[in-house]
């Protein structure tokens, strides 16, 4: 079975039956979320003019927390229904946790929709593996069957399904409520895995590390020797390990 069917922001003109004294004409954009989740304020008209969107507590982190940060999502996705209203009141509500694109046409769902999952937003590829997403089997086909070939390679058997890789995942996503960690050699570590350093996340790509932060990635400095503490699952560091190759902004 496929993984849930991927999410996408859509911004509406209501052309509806006004309210009497409503004087607007039809079309008046009403304050909607911004394409990318609103990562950033965006201006947009109503009845009280134009109204400033600041980030909502819907962008991702390499440490699994769902956060209100004012950083662009280049990729979305979802972990399950986690909202009442536009409060996020779980961190997850199954195992299937994917990773989308976000304009993706054939499904839609407003944010904070009642009933419907929650619409996620993160950084970059690297980011949303790290907090224990997968790539989606519908809207990014090509990259997830790239996934579970590199999956194969790295813990053998056969081709695997999506509920076999979220069933592992999940099991190496948590402990208790917050993000289960791992160690391993700073020189073992793939590019895209990401890993603390200097009490934060931070990037490994060739010989350094890049920090993460609120506002995006930092300076980069030489990859630390040791041990490290590992962010990004150990099933997932495999496969980058196998040669899946994340987006990294």
């Amino acid at each position: 079975m496929l993984p849930a069917s991927c999410p996408q922001i859509v911004r509406n003109c209501d052309r509806g039956p006004r309210a009497n004294g409503d004087t607007r004409p039809s079309g008046t954009l009403e304050p909607r979320l911004a394409p990318d989740g609103g990562t950033h304020p965006v201006l947009t008209r109503g009845s009280a003019g134009y109204h400033r969107h600041m980030a909502e507590r819907n962008r991702v982190s390499p440490r699994s927390e769902i956060v209100a940060i004012p950083l662009r999502g280049r990729f979305m996705g979802n972990r399950g229904c986690l909202h009442r209203g536009h409060t996020v009141v779980r961190n997850h509500a199954g195992k299937r946790w994917i990773i989308c694109v976000t304009d993706y046409p054939a499904r839609t769902v407003a944010q904070w929709s009642d009933g419907h999952y929650t619409v996620l937003f993160f950084h970059d590829e690297a980011v949303a593996l790290a907090a224990g997403h997968r790539p989606c089997a519908l809207c990014r086909r090509e990259r997830y069957n790239d996934f579970r070939v590199a999956w194969q390679s790295a813990h053998g058997g056969g081709l695997p399904g999506a509920d076999q890789m979220d069933a592992r995942l999940h099991g190496e996503r948590l402990v208790g409520s917050g993000q289960r960690t791992h160690e391993a050699p700073w020189s073992s570590l793939p590019d895209g895995a990401f890993a603390l350093s200097d009490g934060g996340p931070a990037v490994v790509l060739g010989d350094t590390v890049v920090p993460w932060s609120a506002e995006g990635y930092g300076t980069p400095a030489n990859r630390p020797t040791g041990t490290a503490t590992v962010l990004t699952p150990p099933s997932t560091v495999a496969v980058l390990t196998a040669g899946y190759r994340p987006d990294v902004a």
